[in-house]
């Protein structure tokens, strides 16, 4: 091969090479600029109804970080890693916040027979007016737990209901339509030792009791819908020896939330 021919081997070999550093240098400047520029639209948007040391407090990370970031100085996978972390850390915390939010806790409960007769309806408070304003926040809520405690406090009995069943169809019952319900249905768990009310021949005999009998306070709160089954289990299973629920209930997996067919 001749010295010309060296040459010009040489000049295909330096271009082919510069063209390979050139697309790998422009590949990953490409990619450090889309990646910078995603986590700045993250961040802005929000940051949308927050400022930085407010969107700081949030994320549980320093201002400066924050300043930093929407500044574009985003050059590590460990900074994108930090940002995400705090973004996905600062999402758990706001969900777990947002869970549940009381509408009564451990209120006198009475019962009063209805007008129609045949069953019982629920006084809850104090007053006339008390009882009316929970009651009215009661039937404006379709996702909740309850729980009804006997003279002492203790919880005997925990129900739930949700907004939509597990076949996807709404639920027509309000929170106070199911605690009503429950407060007025005989179940064979529920079992107490009483006299039978013979003038005659007086014996303490075992009998079924509603919880309108027994029940004295009475709890409600509103549950965020993913999250009621597993509350619910989590009170059943917490007071195995003390509730009158029957079925032991399970964590629930996330398809058994949107595929399992209704109980």
């Amino acid at each position: 091969m001749s010295k010309q021919a060296w040459i010009n081997e040489g000049k295909k070999i330096g271009r082919k090479k510069g063209f390979e550093k050139g697309y790998e240098k422009g590949h990953n400047d490409g990619y450090a600029e889309g990646r910078t520029q995603v986590v700045r639209e993250i961040l802005e948007k929000l940051q949308a109804e927050k400022n930085v040391p407010q969107l700081a407090q949030t994320l549980g990370v320093k201002s400066h970080d924050v300043y930093h970031w929407l500044a574009g100085q985003v050059k590590t996978s460990s900074t994108i890693e930090k940002i995400i972390e705090s973004i996905v850390n600062s999402s758990r915390r706001q969900a777990i916040s947002d869970s549940y939010n009381t509408i009564v806790e451990m209120k006198s409960l009475k019962a009063k027979l209805s007008k129609q007769g045949g069953s019982y309806d629920m006084v809850i408070g104090k007053t006339e007016g008390e009882s009316k304003n929970i009651e009215k926040k009661l039937k404006a809520e379709y996702g909740g737990l309850y729980i009804f405690y006997d003279s002492l406090g203790k919880a005997i009995y925990a129900g739930k209901t949700e907004k939509k069943k597990k076949n996807g169809k709404a639920c027509k019952n309000s929170l106070w339509d199911e605690m009503k319900s429950a407060y007025n249905r005989k179940r064979k768990s529920q079992v107490i030792f009483r006299s039978n009310n013979s003038n005659t021949n007086t014996r303490i005999v075992k009998q079924n009791y509603c919880l309108y009998e027994t029940a004295c306070y009475v709890s409600a709160y509103k549950v965020d819908e993913l999250a009621i089954r597993d509350f619910e289990a989590l009170i059943i299973r917490s007071f195995p020896n003390d509730l009158t629920n029957v079925r032991m209930e399970t964590k629930n997996t996330i398809e058994s939330l949107f595929f399992d067919d209704d109980d």
